[in-house]
């Protein structure tokens, strides 16, 4: 009995996402691969579900979570997300999920780029934009010491003056006569150096650090 209604609850998840996607393709708004769309629905609502259950103290299943090399756990294991399909780790934050690249030696760091050319104001961030904000508030990861940065605002359109590189916190580069890239602004949360690689894959119970 329990495994059928797992199943009809995964049938009909894949019925909600499946009509998110068609209503985004019939009213324009929506780009690239249908079915990346909808594995991009289906992730998100799985982990959505799985946060609600948790604040309910509905949670304590056991799941597939990153684990780094002294056992700490990173996050939930959420899928693969763009072309590189690139591992997800959904990790907590202040009552929020929020999705971390991961691969087997290092968290995956993005530069941090800005409107002036000195680096100076607002920083901004580029994400995986085949995920709803709506669902999974932005983030990225940047400098030496892995700083989780999140979204501060909403996603914009930018051409950027100057950026500073993943690995470096201390160096600003210009970029002139750069075109427009969708953004977000960002604001530092927290380090996630504490986590060290090599990262590995548990079917545990998942206890944040």
């Amino acid at each position: 009995m329990a495994r059928r209604a797992g199943v009809l609850a995964a049938i009909l998840l894949l019925l909600v996402c499946a009509s998110a996607v068609v209503a985004q393709q019939s009213n324009g708004k929506g780009n690239g691969n249908p079915l990346d769309q909808l594995w991009a629905e289906v992730m998100n609502l799985s982990a959505r579900i799985a946060a609600l259950e948790r604040s309910a103290g509905g949670g304590g299943g056991e799941e597939f979570v990153v684990v780094d090399s002294t056992g700490k756990h990173l996050g939930i294991l959420m899928g693969t997300v763009g072309g590189n399909h690139t591992p997800h780790a959904a990790f907590p934050f202040q009552g929020d999920w929020y999705l971390v690249p991961v691969v087997d030696d290092f968290i995956v760091r993005r530069d941090l780029v800005f409107a002036t050319t000195n680096c100076s104001g607002t920083a901004y961030a580029q994400g995986d934009y085949g995920l709803p904000p709506a669902l999974f508030p932005r983030a990225a990861v940047s400098g030496p010491g892995y700083t989780l940065y999140v979204a501060s605002g909403p996603d914009t359109t930018l051409e950027y003056g100057s950026y500073i590189r993943y690995a470096d916190d201390q160096v600003c580069l210009p970029t002139p006569g750069s075109y427009p890239r969708r953004v977000f602004p960002v604001t530092a949360a927290m380090t996630l150096g504490a986590f060290t690689p090599p990262f590995s894959i548990e079917r545990t119970t998942f206890s944040p650090q």
